[in-house]
Parts: C-alpha cells; structure tokens; sequence
C-alpha cells in the first residue's frame, strides 16, 4: 500500500498544473528536475526567495491576502514582468492580478495583488518566474514555489490596492490648493474645485484631470464664490452641486457663505443656485437614493467663536432649491465623515466635538439612530462616574456629610474643575454599599467601574474615607493661573 503523498509534493504537483495550465511548463520542471523548483540545500546563486507570505503550507488565509515574496538580493526591474509571480490551482486557473514593488527602498520584495478575493477553501500555488534577475545580473536559483489554502467564509473584505499602485502622476496640479474637493465625473475625468491655495486666501478656480494623459487642465469658467471646506456632491444627471464652505472677505477675513452653485460638465460652466437654509463649512453630503442631496452638520461663524451644527437640509435637483430636513442628528457635528453603508443606511462619525459617538441614518425612515457607546467610550465613562458620585451623594443625605475625596495638595481653581473628573476616576472609588431597589443596574454600572479603573489598595483596620494622598499633584499648564489664591 502507498503512503499518502505529502504537503510538499502536492504543491509541488499543484505548481506544476498552474505552469502547465498557463501553456508555462517551462518555469517548472518534473519533480526533481531543474525547473528553478528545487526544495532545499544551499542555492546555487547569491539571488535565492528568503521568504513566501503567506508562508508555505499555511492554511486559512485571508481570501483578500497579497501574496508577498522577498528575495535575498534586489531584483532587477526589467526582469518583473506581469507573470514574475504566479498564482493559481488547476481548478481555477491562474489569479487575476498585478505584481509591483513593496515601497520600502530596497528593492528585494515583490507583492501580488489579486483583482478579487481569492475563492474560499482553495489550495493555492504560487510559482515565481526564474527569468528574474537581480540587479547584479545574478539567476534565479533554490526554491521558486509555494502553497497555501485560503479559509471558509469570505475570510476579509473586498481586496486592497498593492502599495506600489500609489505613485506619483505625470502631471500636476496647476495651482497649489487645500481643503479643496475632488469629484469623479461621468466620463472617468475628476473635478478639482476651491480650496485654500496661499494662507486665508480662498481660490475660485477649478481643474479637470484627465487619467489618460495623466495631466491637469483649468477651466475657462470661474466658480461663482471662491470656497474652502465645502461639498461638491455629483447629481443623478451628472451635474455637480458645490454647497456652503470659507470664502474671504478681506485679507486675512474668513466667513462662511450659505451660497451653492452647479457645475455642468457638458458646458463646463458653474451657475449659481439657491443658497442653504444655513451657512455650513466642514459639513458631509451624500445623495439619497431619490437624487437629492443630503446635507450634514457643519460649523457657522458666531462672533469670533464657531458654532456647529446638528441640522440637516437636502438639496432638490429639481428646484435647484434648498428645504430644512424635520429631523437633526442626535448632537451636532463638523469635520465629520458620512458614509453609505450599502444597505440603506449611511455612518456618520467623528467631527470636531471629539466625538466618540457615532450614528447612522435610514434613508428608508429618514431617522438618525445614535450607537450604543463603547465600553471605552471615554465621554460614556465619564458620566458613568458622575451620575454614581450623585447617586452616593443622594444617598448620603441625613448622614454624617464627609468629602468623597480629600486631597492632601490643593490645586487651583482651574486645575480642580479641569481634571476634578479624573481625579474621581482614577482614586476616588467609594466603598461598597448595599443595593436598593435599583440595584440590579447600579451593580451593573459599579461592575463596569470596577472594571476599568484602578483599584486602590485595602486599608486594615477601622474604615476611612479614601484619599489622595499617594496622588502627585497635577502639572502646572504653561499659561495658566496657579497658586492657592488664583481664579
């Protein structure tokens, strides 16, 4: 009776279908030949593969994994041709997809990166082509294969770009410009509007980039308002609304406009529309499902200080009017990112209230659900332990009243109402009480508690109030008042 055939000479039988299937039978030869895929011992050149990623014989990978070779010398650019590593099984055939450099500077490792994910429970070979050459024009020898199988499932998302798909393209930008938006036309040309090109001054010129030449070109035309920090959102005809955003209006002056305005890539003209109900710079737009424009958040000048938003309004191609949406978001937001989830629902996160709570919004019901905040939701955890210092102080009514923190170094003023919550949280834990009738959510709240703060060590003896007395004062901040007496 034969034994079963090992790992080795599978893949090595696996590379050889792949060779033959792709008509390159040349790259592999019979087991034990010369082909390049020799299994071990010392190569006979200085250029041999030092390691496969995934590794040889791996199993459950990723169906969105790049397959990654390094080499012990950098190979030779001229020799990495689109079949200088191969991936494929005699079930499938070859993998479509691209081979590149990993931008590291050195030139040793080369990245297959597959155009789609990888089918799922599949032995996989890779075959590295020996007419790669290193850069001292040294051959190819030692092992030139592996094999790996990918997990059940879908095993990791949609694939991601190789690292080397970003570079630099041949033409540039015909002016200099930030907080600028860019918008993929119908046609495959993007349209680079607004921005901020020197200091507070705010451009109204737009470019179109073409990705066959590679090159940027101005447009005649001139946006009706010079914009930085807005959305430029493409309608269902292929028109772009540009909405809101800086503008300045002397030098050095910043104010935010309500004004909005469509571009017309059949003209290349820009025309002006109705503005928002509301001046917004830094808002999100996405385009609902029916063609309007949903607009977000955003900030608006008030004095000298910037006031966010939480309302929405939607844009109606239609009337190339303006309305206020009934519904705002669960709190207000601006620099935030809004995101279509695919399933009738977008995310929106972030802003500029260091926010650590998100929401989404049905497109269906027109209605923001807030998300149920983290356990390390660092706003949630903080109120956490305000509302358990009220609940004691509720309690303690009718007792003898002490400090639930007594600090040995009075800090000022400023100090104590800045970092008075962290102070609470990290040494201000108080003694167990029993549970009233609430008790099964306050040993819940006190078990998140225990959980995420430090635990102060057990006194022996009479019990007493915790202190801080092993807490090293707070830093003085530059700029601020200090001592006993400062306000």
């Amino acid at each position: 009776m034969r034994s079963p055939p090992s790992l080795w000479c599978r893949a090595r039988s696996l590379a050889r279908g792949v060779a033959f299937a792709l008509g390159a039978g040349a790259l592999l030869s019979a087991c034990g030949g010369s082909g390049g895929g020799s299994d071990g011992g010392t190569p006979a050149s200085p250029f041999f593969v030092t390691t496969f990623v995934p590794a040889d014989g791996a199993n459950g990978v990723p169906t969105n994994a790049h397959v990654v070779v390094t080499f012990s010398r950098a190979v030779a650019p001229t020799t990495v041709a689109a079949n200088a590593i191969v991936v494929g099984n005699t079930e499938d055939g070859a993998v479509a997809g691209t081979v590149g450099f990993v931008t590291d500077g050195l030139g040793t490792t080369l990245e297959f990166a597959p155009t789609a994910p990888f089918p799922a429970s599949r032995t996989w070979s890779v075959v590295v082509s020996p007419a790669l050459r290193s850069t001292a024009d040294d051959v190819l020898s030692g092992r030139t294969t592996s094999v790996f199988r990918t997990a059940s499932g879908t095993g990791g998302g949609p694939v991601l770009p190789p690292a080397s798909a970003l570079r630099a393209t041949l033409g540039r930008l015909q002016q200099g410009r930030r907080n600028h938006t860019s918008t993929l036309l119908t046609d495959g040309t993007v349209l680079v509007c607004g921005g901020f090109f020197q200091d507070t001054v705010v451009t109204d010129r737009a470019e179109r980039y073409s990705p066959a030449p590679e090159t940027f070109a101005t447009l005649t035309d001139r946006m009706e308002q010079p914009r930085a920090g807005h959305t430029a959102t493409r309608l269902g005809d292929g028109r772009v609304l540009l909405a809101g955003g800086w503008y300045e209006v002397s030098s050095g002056t910043l104010n935010i406009t309500a004004s909005a305005e469509v571009y017309d890539p059949t003209t290349q003209t820009f025309t002006a529309v109705g503005g928002m109900t509301e001046p917004r710079a830094d808002h999100a737009a996405l385009r609902l499902p029916d063609g309007r424009v949903f607009v977000t958040g955003g900030s608006e000048l008030q004095g000298a200080f910037l006031a966010d938003h939480a309302s929405v309004e939607v844009f109606d191609p239609l009337t190339n009017a303006f309305t206020a949406w009934p519904v705002a978001m669960s709190h207000t937001r601006a620099t935030h990112a809004m995101v279509d989830l695919l399933d009738g629902r977008w995310l929106l996160v972030g802003g500029s209230d260091a926010d650590l709570r998100p929401e989404t919004f049905d497109t269906t019901t027109g209605t923001f659900t807030p998300f149920a905040a983290a356990a390390g939701d660092r706003a949630r955890f903080g109120l956490a332990a305000l509302r358990l210092r009220e609940r004691l102080r509720r309690r303690g009514r009718g007792r003898r009243r002490r400090p639930l923190l007594r600090p040995r170094h009075h800090a000022p003023a400023p100090h104590r109402q800045r970092h008075h919550a962290a102070a609470v949280l990290r040494h201000g834990q108080p003694r167990r009480r029993r549970q009233g009738a609430r008790g099964g959510r306050d040993r819940l709240r006190q078990r998140e508690l225990r959980a995420r703060l430090l635990r102060p060590r057990r006194r022996r003896g009479r019990r007493r109030q915790r202190d801080l007395r092993h807490v090293r004062p707070l830093p003085h901040r530059h700029g601020e008042p200090h001592g006993h007496g400062a306000r």
